[in-house]
């Protein structure tokens, strides 16, 4: 784990509040973390939190969703209320992909599924706190943008048939109406297991309709041929695309997955992040934590933050102009360059 800076923060040690009804966790965790030098209260309740926040100093909040009476989420519109720029670090072994949106746009930190090492806590720890003490907003890393796997519902195994990959995929079609927006479903990638449930790709809506192109485009050379077109004339698509569907319905979703999944380490500059998507000409990147699967970040998840930084620019009191080169805003490149993402 880094080092933390000499001076106040060293002789004070950043002020932590945890937020838990699992007195194990909440316990053996703020003893841990007071080891680590931090400087730790914690409260098994919503209620208790809040209390504990008008009467005390409070640097970072580590927060659980699943807590009876008043959940992680409802605490977290409280403690914004009293305080809008907390950090918060939300954990939780349960989720969905909307509340976790939701949570997000209330200004939550970072998302962190139980258990997590405590050495990684204490990282996220740290990070909020330097974003708090004014650590440029931009430095952010693919981990910090990613759809962490507890807000991904749908999941199928490797072995299972395209048509059952897609029976379960509608069984959530539903839950964006109860949670979030209903487009929002169009945009979640679908985590393909193996027969021990360990993540081995992602496929998108996409590569369930790429399925149907293969064949396709086998007729299409063949029918190039004499026609020196590289297109079908429209009466041969005519009850095509229900014969692909039929045709590919037994396929096994293995099939659908390339030879190696794409990743990319969850510490990548979004930069990064972004050539990778670009060149390989792929939507979803498999975010891993040392080879191992935590995440997946979206060419949507880029456009959001993309649309994020360009809103705070323009919120920024904007510096007057100076003759030659100082006062002048740096190009775009150069802030994608130099910026990353929580």
């Amino acid at each position: 784990m880094r080092e933390r800076s000499a001076g106040m923060e060293e002789e004070k040690g950043i002020q932590v509040l945890i937020v838990d009804d699992e007195d194990r966790f909440r316990v053996t965790t703020a003893a841990t973390l007071k080891k680590r030098g931090f400087a730790v209260k914690a409260a098994a309740s919503g209620i208790e939190a809040i209390e504990e926040l008008k009467k005390s100093e409070v640097d970072v909040v580590i927060l659980d969703i699943k807590m009876p009476s008043m959940d992680g989420h409802q605490t977290l519109r409280e403690l914004k209320k009293l305080k809008p720029n907390l950090e918060v670090i939300m954990l939780t072994g349960y989720g969905s992909l909307g509340s976790a949106l939701a949570d997000r746009r209330r200004g939550v930190f970072a998302f962190l599924t139980k258990p997590c090492s405590i050495d990684f806590l204490a990282e996220r720890i740290e990070e909020a706190f330097a974003k708090k003490k004014g650590v440029p907003e931009y430095s952010r890393r693919a981990r910090d943008i990613m759809v962490p796997f507890f807000a991904l519902m749908s999941r199928v195994r490797a072995d299972q048939s395209v048509a059952e990959a897609v029976d379960v995929v509608l069984q959530f079609f539903d839950e964006p109406f109860r949670e979030g927006k209903p487009h929002d479903s169009l945009h979640r990638p679908i985590l393909v297991t193996d027969e021990e449930e360990r993540v081995i790709g992602v496929i998108s809506f996409s590569d369930l309709l790429r399925a149907l192109q293969e064949p396709c485009a086998g007729l299409m050379e063949k029918d190039s041929l004499s026609s020196h077109s590289i297109y079908l004339e429209a009466s041969s698509y005519v009850g095509g695309f229900a014969t692909m569907v039929r045709e590919n319905a037994s396929r096994t979703v293995r099939g659908l997955l390339p030879p190696k999944p794409t990743t990319i380490d969850e510490n990548a500059e979004l930069m990064e992040a972004t050539e990778k998507i670009l060149s390989l000409k792929v939507t979803n990147l498999l975010v891993v934590d040392q080879n191992v699967p935590v995440g997946v970040l979206r060419e949507k998840d880029l456009f959001l933050e993309m649309a994020k930084i360009i809103k705070d620019h323009q919120m920024e009191p904007q510096a007057t102009p100076k003759a030659g080169l100082e006062g002048v805003c740096p190009s775009l490149f150069d802030t994608m360059k130099t910026t990353h993402v929580r």
